[in-house]
């Protein structure tokens, strides 16, 4: 039987034809009533399909709150400080960063607003955040510093000062899934399936959105990269059209990026002839978005060379691209380790944690952090490397 996802979509293409991928993954992830991240239980965390930093350990949103702290002394301690969180899941990296942040000299001067289109998640942030006092921006240009709460994206005023900060919320934008054919990009839609051939089936046509040809010539064939005969890639517009909507929102200040990807000679390189979209159930990945549609996380990476480029015609600052191995390791302190004698269990599964987040191998390998900059000349930061503190 059709889920009621399923459903909508197949409405959708029986009035439309076959639609673009983008608009498939759009629908499977984020349809108000029925799309993997609006409806039912939050999916991340250890018995949802796939688990993030913060989740694993305070330690990564603790760090996060040394580096904003350092960014606020660069933006020379403004009265007023906003960090604006997109997609952030359960609330539990905001819990670190503000533990962190009010213990501080921030403690009076910090807005933080939460970007958040899920209700239920909302709900879970509303847990995770217990004892704070959260409110909900009508007016976020008016939100009194030393508050905390949500803020609606189209709600944001533009003018802010401070931090745009997210983490794992770029991959899980909708993407265009294109292959090269015939030494031309061509796109892939989602059609109906024959009866008792499954739900849905691929089809390729023409490119949907006039932009593509464009960024295909740009962010990739004039970057050096030769795409082979038959290859899938993504091209992640939205991320694009976020960075713009981010410039807009901020007048002066950073937005620091934490997510999986590559430049774009690893990211279109043959060995990923296939392209990078997986699906995630049960901290299980496959290939096949075409099933059970709604009930897994979709997600491509990031080609973080054309974010960075993006950025520069914004007229912002590159302050850096590093690992966040590294940019954990930058910042561990020794009172973020107990070793010897005194050494209790809980001190040992905090450290099994830490390995997780910061170790090569995993998360510490896999997961990019960017920083950029607006409005600033280059600025050393201590997550990048920078010495001195």
């Amino acid at each position: 039987m059709s889920s009621p996802l399923q459903q909508a979509i197949r409405d959708r293409i029986r009035a439309e034809g076959p639609i673009p991928f983008r608009d498939y993954m759009e629908l499977a992830l984020y349809h108000p009533r029925h799309g993997y991240y609006t409806a039912g239980d939050p999916p991340m965390g250890r018995g949802g399909d796939f688990i993030t930093a913060p989740e694993i350990s305070p330690f990564f949103g603790r760090v996060i709150g040394r580096q904003l702290t350092e960014m606020w002394e660069q933006l020379e301690r403004p009265d007023r400080f906003d960090i604006i969180e997109f997609g952030p899941g359960r609330g539990l990296l905001a819990r670190a960063v503000m533990d962190a942040l009010t213990a501080g000299p921030l403690a009076d001067r910090l807005v933080y607003h939460l970007v958040e289109i899920s209700p239920n998640l909302r709900d879970h942030q509303r847990e995770s955040l217990a004892g704070l006092p959260l409110t909900v921006y009508p007016d976020p240009a008016e939100a009194i510093p030393g508050s905390y709460g949500w803020s609606a994206a189209e709600a944001l005023q533009s003018g802010l000062t401070g931090v745009v900060l997210s983490n794992e919320f770029l991959d899980a934008l909708p993407v265009h899934r294109l292959i090269h054919k015939d030494g031309r990009p061509w796109e892939l839609y989602v059609a109906e399936a024959p009866a008792d051939d499954g739900p849905f089936c691929w089809h390729y046509g023409p490119l949907s959105d006039p932009r593509l040809e464009d960024w295909v010539a740009r962010h990739i064939t004039r970057q050096g990269v030769t795409l082979e005969e038959g290859q899938l890639f993504e091209v992640n517009l939205a991320a694009a059209d976020w960075l713009k909507a981010v410039d807009r929102l901020l007048a002066r200040g950073f937005v620091l990026t934490v997510d999986y990807g590559h430049p774009v000679e690893r990211l279109y390189s043959p060995e990923r002839y296939e392209g990078t979209l997986v699906c995630y159930r049960r901290h299980q990945a496959d290939a096949d978005p075409l099933e059970d549609v709604g009930e897994k996380d979709m997600t491509a990476h990031l080609d973080f060379t054309s974010l960075q480029s993006v950025a520069s015609e914004l007229g912002w600052q590159n302050l850096g691209l590093t690992s966040q191995m590294w940019f954990l390791a930058h910042w561990l302190r020794p009172e973020d380790l107990q070793t010897g004698p005194s050494m209790t269990v809980e001190d040992f599964r905090r450290h099994q944690a830490l390995k997780k987040v910061l170790l090569p191998g995993g998360m510490g390998e896999i997961f990019k952090v960017l920083i950029q900059s607006k409005d600033l000349p280059p600025l050393p930061l201590t997550g990048l490397g920078a010495t001195g503190r």
